[in-house]
């Protein structure tokens, strides 16, 4: 409330008349402005320290005009904002933001936070039944539910500029709900099959577990008993941390502020304050039985001689052992070259957007199945890194969940020492 109110004297505080300060002569405009910069750092320095209701949906702008909203914080893009964490290349000016709900510092663009969190859940359920022996996973929208509130998509006259975020740079003329839906099948594994070999466990630095009874029922299922099919319903809906009627009065903030600044309200885009079309995700799994797996993850001594054996074998630079290894005579020639097609779609570890469609098309006319398209990606993702490097990969998931610091930073470098791993090839690997 200071800074808001310090930002409403510097605008109608005299300029003219001067007084002596301990600075020397200054208006009253100028000792108000000190005053807001003062108070605009302070706020800048604690947002995170916020209520999340009071820091929920952020605007990033160039310069700051008014501070009346109450549905949305407002910081200026020229402010310190190394404690907030945005996606690559943001933030930008004029952008809306969405605060992450159970990591503190991370915002993500409004138009896209939703997307964002729905993936986010599913991989981390597929990660978690992964470890709990998960040997089967299929991916399914189920339905999809249209809310009915009508999208305006009227022009209003008025001069200036457009504005990122609330005005431009939004995608028109198909409902956003069904962009989610296709987003999430471009972007997430519709199949994965495992070959698990570890007893059930549940893995480190979940951040979405705690609030999931559900998951929570499947983990001591199978840590306790020996449960071997589970289906997961994952709603859309939970993901909507604003709210329609929130998203009304965002738009309706942004909308007198279009007209305080003088922007042009031709610009003004509805669709990013749309009701959002809703969806049921279906995650059907299989799992291997706790015996096999015991069995497996404590072998006799012959086999344990046999491991050890096979473990000094296994140099670093050799790939981990897949079902069926990438260069493998046994596949087939379409399968070959479906492989050969995979491995120039990666990007980071994972198939690019328009690497899943160039895929789905050679599917297609190799006339080879998602389900048996699925087993060759996965066979190509588990060639490419060695047990070294999912070592690696581990424990950086366990520092960034936990002690993200320099203590934490140095000890996973002394890790990667031992595990000689490069430094080109660390960034890497963190970037998966």
């Amino acid at each position: 409330m200071a800074r808001q109110f310090a930002f409403e004297a510097a605008i109608y505080a005299d300029d003219k008349e001067r007084l002596d300060t301990e600075y020397g002569p200054k208006t009253m405009n100028e000792l108000a402005s000190a005053d807001f910069f003062r108070l605009n750092e302070m706020y800048t320095e604690q947002f995170l320290t916020l209520p999340y209701n009071k820091r929920k949906t952020l605007l990033i702008v160039d310069t700051i005009h008014d501070l009346k909203q109450d549905s949305f914080a407002t910081l200026c893009i020229d402010s310190d904002l190394s404690k907030i964490s945005f996606p690559i290349g943001h933030p930008k000016a004029g952008t809306l933001y969405v605060a992450h709900p159970k990591v503190e510092s991370r915002y993500i663009p409004l138009d896209s936070y939703q997307q964002e969190l729905v993936e986010d859940r599913v991989r981390e359920f597929c990660e978690l039944a992964q470890s709990l022996g998960a040997s089967d996973i299929k991916i399914s929208i189920d339905n999809s539910t249209t809310n009915t509130q009508e999208k305006s998509h009227g022009k209003m006259a008025g001069g200036g500029a457009s504005v990122n975020g609330y005005g431009g740079g939004i995608h028109k003329g198909k409902a956003f709900g069904q962009r989610l839906i296709e987003s999430i099948s471009h972007h997430i594994s519709l199949h994965q099959t495992f070959k698990p070999t570890k007893a059930p466990f549940i893995p480190k630095g979940l951040i979405w577990f705690d609030g999931e009874p559900s998951w929570q029922r499947m983990a001591r299922q199978r840590t306790d008993g020996n449960m071997l099919l589970h289906e997961e319903h994952i709603e859309t809906q939970r993901t909507q941390v604003v709210s329609d009627n929130e998203l009304s009065q965002i738009r309706a903030d942004i909308h007198a502020l279009y007209i305080h600044i003088g922007l042009d309200l031709s610009t003004f885009n509805e669709d990013l304050f749309a009701a959002q079309e809703q969806a049921a995700i279906s995650i059907k799994v299989k799992f291997a039985s706790n015996d096999t797996l015991i069995e497996k993850s404590n072998p006799t001594k012959s086999n344990n001689k046999k491991t050890s054996i096979n473990k000094q074998s296994n140099k670093k630079d050799k790939p981990i052992p897949s079902k069926r290894n990438a260069n493998d005579s046994s596949l087939s020639t379409s399968e070959t070259q479906y492989i050969d097609e995979v491995k120039n779609c990666m990007g980071n570890g994972e198939i690019t957007a328009i690497g899943q469609r160039i895929l789905k098309r050679l599917r297609l006319q190799l006339n080879i199945s998602d389900e048996r398209a699925a087993q060759l990606e996965e066979i190509v993702k588990k060639s490419t890194i060695t047990e070294d490097e999912q070592e690696y990969i581990d424990a950086f998931r366990e520092m960034k969940a936990g002690s993200d610091n320099e203590s934490g930073r140095k000890m996973l470098k002394r890790l990667q020492q031992l595990l000689n791993i490069s430094d080109e090839r660390a960034k890497e690997l963190e970037s998966l």
